[in-house]
């Protein structure tokens, strides 16, 4: 059992049980993909867990935005800076992070010249922006 919390407007739909198994049973191969998708979503739930107890904040949320920069992230003007389109509020949801914790370690991140805090995005310097950058993104 567990929660799920839209981001964005969805329309969900259902099917009945049995019209499930009959689609299961007549096409396997989409059995296997559920599997593979169920089993990779567990994964990455259990090193979340993982990351909650073993890294500080700061930790966890550098390696997320690595993580989103290549599924979310979008290069602007042919530089090597990367944006993330993500508000704080989905942010904190991800990390399960109070917004004021988060605040702090963002706060603290566009000091060190790591990002910077944009309304409803993130941006990421390239790799020659700052000098401390190279170490983190590089990865």
């Amino acid at each position: 059992m567990s929660d799920v919390i839209a981001l964005s407007p969805v329309r969900l739909r259902t099917i009945r049980q049995r019209d499930f198994e009959a689609l299961m049973n007549h096409h396997p191969a989409i059995a296997r993909q559920l599997l593979r998708l169920l089993s990779l979503r567990f994964s990455v739930m259990y090193y979340l867990d993982i990351d909650r107890n073993a890294l500080t904040l700061k930790e966890r949320l550098l390696k997320t935005l690595y993580v989103l920069s290549f599924s979310h992230g979008k290069r602007i003007n042919d530089s090597q800076n990367i944006v993330i389109e993500m508000s704080q509020d989905e942010l904190n949801k991800v990390l399960v992070a109070s917004r004021q914790n988060l605040n702090k370690v963002l706060k603290e991140l566009e000091r060190e010249g790591l990002l910077k805090v944009n309304y409803g995005s993130i941006c990421l310097p390239g790799l020659e922006a700052s000098a401390g950058s190279t170490a983190i993104w590089s990865m």
